[in-house]
């Protein structure tokens, strides 16, 4: 996902389709993976989490599209991280 020409997250997936049903699935061999954000140098934490969430937002917007069913391992540091759009 870019903002103002540049890159700031990147959510790596797999599309398999099974049985008529689009899936998005993590990559092999990375159970844990999710997106992947850029940091900003001296940002602050509440500046952060307010950024952070926005693009959270935006590349779940993104990926509803790509599939039917989306399965995808959360790994344990992130904590309340749902969404709503």
């Amino acid at each position: 996902m870019d903002h103002k020409g540049e890159i700031v997250a990147v959510w790596p997936f797999k599309v398999k389709k099974k049985w008529g049903i689009k899936l998005l699935l993590p990559i092999p061999f990375t159970p844990w993976n999710g997106p992947w954000l850029l940091p900003v140098k001296n940002e602050k934490d509440g500046a952060k989490a307010i950024r952070e969430r926005k693009i959270f937002a935006e590349l779940s917007q993104i990926i509803q599209n790509e599939a039917d069913l989306i399965i995808f391992r959360w790994p344990p540091n992130f904590q309340n991280t749902q969404v709503v759009s």
